[in-house]
């Protein structure tokens, strides 16, 4: 529940410092050197030559970034909207799609000399982040109406890249933009809940499912959405609302495009439900509290986080049963594969950490500090470093609503200070 999850949030302070033994007193000022001019923005990939991994921390509005062969933190942090939620990879790129609330006209005037004028990132709610374009924020739409105050929490993307489907918490709405279709027949407002939490594609893209997390606690028991969104010329429609138990959370989608497997958080269980049968087609009983959980891409295994037992947890996709237990921070939250190093990586809300798990033997390999309260992680390899692909898409296009006559997609370059303005027709 979103009250629950981030009931420890608070704003972030900045705060100045004399460095250990330096008397300001007697330090005699050194002539002020002319400024450098800021050259362009720089990839990411130029200095981190096997890619990166990105962290949301909720508790402080920013992105930590780790490099993925020292496993070190990277200096430094990017600013982001208020609270960002999961972060997931476009499928075809290496741009980071992550939901948010506004970013504050203060928050803009520390990141770009001109904040003021940015009123279009008051009301984002859907922001991306591109290592090709040296960590710059671009705010990719405005999902529902501003003055309703979205809470947005989680993102999925479809395969394709051409949709991404936004839950927003407070206002039991799941937001839906397509830019492949000059009709836009599926772009969609979707009334589910009450309190739409997790959300995923299938991986053909033909269903979204959707866990409706109560966060009043007045649905007993809570329950899954299956949509169908590209069965229906005229947009998507619901195909079963599926009763798993309380407090469903996160959702990984199966690879047989029908099946999704959704924690339960209320009642330690993974449950798995099918669009094709409308109904559950398995449960897998856990000794704890489930939150995160991913697929491993070939469908023999599933990875999820004990929240309870800061435990992450590999599931035989078969049987159901636990194969390999590794210890965590406190409160592991989300994960992130990395198969091409085989890791697993687990943000921990409890103590502000994240676990690198190796694949092999599936024990820590490193415990690294993050900002305050953790939530989603992402892996984003070096191009060249990373396995080929078999097909480059399009850029995703995701339809971006105007704002008091601001352009409708705009980017704040966090190394040189500047605010780009890149209009997303």
């Amino acid at each position: 529940m979103r009250s629950l999850l981030f009931a420890t949030l608070g704003l972030a302070c900045l705060l100045g410092c004399t460095p250990a033994g330096q008397n300001t007193s007697t330090t005699k000022k050194k002539a002020e050197e002319p400024a450098k001019p800021a050259g362009p923005p720089r990839p990411v990939f130029e200095a981190h030559s096997k890619g990166v991994a990105y962290v949301a921390n909720s508790g402080e509005d920013t992105l930590s970034v780790f490099d993925l062969e020292t496993l070190t933190a990277v200096p430094g942090t990017v600013r982001t909207g208020h609270q960002p939620g999961n972060l997931v990879r476009h499928p075809q790129q290496n741009t980071i799609f992550f939901p948010a609330r506004f970013m504050s006209l203060d928050d803009i005037a520390k990141t770009t000399p001109e904040g003021g004028i940015q009123d279009i990132f008051r009301s984002g709610s859907l922001w991306a982040i591109d290592p090709n374009s040296g960590n710059s924020i671009r705010q990719k739409g405005v999902v529902g109406n501003p003055d309703d105050n979205p809470d947005a929490v989680f993102v999925t993307i479809s395969q394709d890249g051409m949709w991404a489907a936004v839950s927003d918490w407070q206002n039991n709405k799941v937001y839906v933009r397509d830019q492949s279709d000059e009709e836009r027949k599926r772009n969609a407002e979707i009334t589910a809940g009450p309190g739409p939490f997790g959300i995923a594609f299938s991986p053909d893209g033909r269903y979204i499912a959707i866990a409706a997390n109560d966060p009043n606690g007045t649905t007993d028991p809570d329950h899954v959405y299956l949509l169908d969104f590209l069965g229906n010329d005229q947009g998507p429609v619901e195909v079963a609302r599926i009763p798993v138990g309380d407090r469903p959370s996160q959702i990984a989608a199966a690879p047989d495009n029908a099946s999704f497997y959704v924690t339960v958080s209320g009642s330690n269980k993974i449950v798995g439900v099918s669009a094709k049968t409308k109904g559950i087609i398995g449960e897998w009983a856990l000794d704890g509290q489930p939150q995160g959980i991913i697929a491993d891409g070939t469908g023999a295994f599933y990875y999820a986080t004990l929240q309870d037992k800061g435990e992450a947890l590999r599931i035989d996709a078969t049987t159901g049963q636990v194969s390999n237990r590794a210890k965590t921070g406190a409160e592991p939250y989300m994960l992130a594969l990395d198969t091409h190093a085989g890791r697993l990586w687990v943000t921990n809300r409890g103590d502000d950490t994240l676990t690198v798990v190796s694949l092999g033997d599936f024990t820590p390999e490193k415990t690294l500090k993050t900002g305050k309260t953790p939530t989603g992680v992402v892996v984003v390899l070096n191009p060249t470093s990373a396995p080929p692909k078999a097909d480059v898409g399009e850029p995703v296009r995701i339809e971006t609503v105007p704002h008091s006559g601001s352009p409708t997609d705009q980017a704040i370059s966090i190394e040189s200070g500047t605010v780009a303005s890149d209009d997303a027709q």
